[in-house]
C-alpha cells in the first residue's frame, strides 16, 4: 500500500515537473529560469532554402527571406539560362524520385496480393493437415496390428474367447448373430 502511494506521488512529481518545463511556468520554489539573450539582426534571419527548392514563379507578396551578400536574389520568373536549367534539374529530380515511388509502390502491391493468395490457402492447408494426422493414426494402428506381437497377445486370445462365447450362446439355445 506504500509503496503504491509513493509511486503515484512519483509519477504525480514527474507529470507536474513535465508540465512546468512545457508551459515554462515555475513555482516560487523551482529557479529562475536563465535569461534569453537576444539574437543579433544578422543571426535572426533565417537561412535561405536551397536554390533547387525553391520556387522561381512564385509571385505571391509573402515575406523572402533575405539572401546572404554572395547569394544573388532569386528572380520572380526564370529570365536566363541558370534558371531554366535549374529547373530541368529539379523537374527530372521530381520525376526520378517519382518513377522511384512509383516502382515500391508496384512491388508492395504485388506482394501483398501474394500474401493474400497464401491467407486464402491457409484453411485448405489446416484441413489437408488434418486430414494427414487422421490418416497416420490409422497408419500407425494397422501397423501394430499387423506385427506379430500383436497378434499372438491380442488376435489369438480374443478369437479363443469369441469361439468359446459361441459354444455357449448354442448350448443355451439362444440365436444370436454377433458370436457366430
Amino acid at each position: 500500500m506504500a509503496d503504491e502511494d509513493t509511486i503515484e506521488s512519483s509519477i504525480l512529481e514527474e507529470g507536474m515537473d513535465f508540465a512546468q518545463m512545457i508551459t515554462g511556468d515555475n513555482t516560487p520554489d523551482d529557479t529562475p529560469p536563465p535569461e534569453e539573450v537576444k539574437p543579433d539582426a544578422a543571426e535572426a534571419k533565417p537561412a535561405p532554402a536551397a536554390e533547387e527548392d525553391e520556387n522561381p514563379f512564385k509571385t505571391d507578396d509573402t515575406e523572402k527571406p533575405a539572401p546572404a551578400a554572395e547569394e544573388e536574389p532569386e528572380p520572380d520568373k526564370p529570365s536566363s539560362k541558370d534558371d531554366w536549367n535549374r529547373l530541368r534539374e529539379s523537374r527530372n529530380r521530381y520525376k526520378a524520385e517519382a518513377a522511384e515511388r512509383d516502382a515500391l509502390l508496384r512491388e508492395k502491391e504485388a506482394e501483398t496480393t501474394e500474401l493474400k493468395a497464401k491467407a486464402a490457402r491457409v484453411a485448405e492447408l489446416e484441413e489437408k493437415v488434418r486430414l494427414f494426422d487422421e490418416q497416420e493414426k490409422e497408419l500407425a494402428l494397422a501397423r501394430v496390428e499387423s506385427t506379430i506381437e500383436y497378434k499372438e497377445t491380442i488376435e489369438v486370445p480374443l478369437k479363443a474367447i469369441v469361439g468359446e462365447v459361441g459354444v455357449l450362446v448354442k448350448s443355451n439355445g439362444t440365436r444370436s448373430t454377433a458370436w457366430t
